[in-house]
């Protein structure tokens, strides 16, 4: 299920980091997806959840990237809900990804 669903976002994220050179790139994000999916398991979490919200985490350093100014993750909450937006996750599960990664 998760898989299903890093394969519809994971464009709009690649998309996003195409042009950062920080290391915060595609492999970094999926790096820390499976570490959290791991950990996940093993705490009996919602594994949807946090995977997801570890694979968008850095969404807010694209974004100060192309400010150059600190954005904060909670700022990055509207683009996260954008992306989203073009899967069938319901607004309950978007907004707990949302909290997680604020």
């Amino acid at each position: 299920m998760l898989e299903d669903y890093i394969k519809i976002i994971k464009p709009y994220i690649i998309e996003l980091f195409s042009e950062d050179s920080s290391g915060y790139d595609i492999s970094h994000l999926t790096r820390t997806m499976k570490i959290a999916v791991n950990l996940c398991k093993k705490e009996s979490g919602d594994e949807l959840i946090v995977g997801i919200s570890a694979f968008m985490h850095d969404i807010h350093r694209i974004m100060q990237n192309e400010t150059g100014k600190f954005v904060s993750p909670k700022d990055s909450l509207s683009k996260v809900k954008e992306i989203l937006s073009n899967t069938d996750l319901s607004r309950d599960i978007i907004d707990k990804i949302r909290y997680a990664i604020a």
